[in-house]
């Protein structure tokens, strides 16, 4: 529990010193969340491609350490992610190779949903179950995403 609670003081000090590091004062809106869903999961296992949201992953493009669909109607105010046009096919390849990676280290992969700072689902994520970040919303809607981090790969 120690160990958790350094982690979270960690990063939020390593975000002040980028924030400040920047010279950027940006209005922010709030906070937003993942949130573990079955449905998300299993949609992604399924290789099922929602042509209502653009999708992104982070990480080497064959095994990504996560894949992030967010609806068109947000923009994501991030360079950290690689925007992909997401086929079935290339879907499947993806999950595969982020499975295959995930039995290396015991893991296993999960579906989240990404919501804003009322609750609102404004997108959705595939990534190991260990994997956390941060939703950051912004004016105009924009939005900060993080790549994952605390996973093992």
């Amino acid at each position: 529990m120690q160990k958790k609670w350094f982690s979270i003081i960690i990063i939020m000090l390593s975000l002040i010193i980028l924030t400040a590091a920047t010279g950027k004062a940006e209005v922010t809106m709030g906070w937003g969340q993942i949130k573990t869903d079955e449905a998300v999961k299993k949609s992604f296992e399924k290789y099922e491609v929602q042509s209502s949201v653009n999708y992104y992953i982070s990480g080497p493009d064959n095994y990504p350490t996560a894949i992030l669909g967010l609806d068109k109607s947000y923009t994501l105010d991030t360079n950290l992610w690689k925007k992909v046009e997401l086929t079935p096919e290339l879907l499947r390849s993806l999950v595969s190779n982020m499975q295959k990676s995930a039995e290396d280290y015991d893991q296993s992969q999960f579906g989240f949903l990404v919501l804003d700072n009322n609750g609102k689902q404004i997108g959705v994520w595939y990534s190991l179950i260990t994997a956390n970040t941060f939703v950051k919303i912004k004016e105009d809607k924009k939005v900060v995403i993080w790549q994952p981090f605390g996973s093992l790969l």
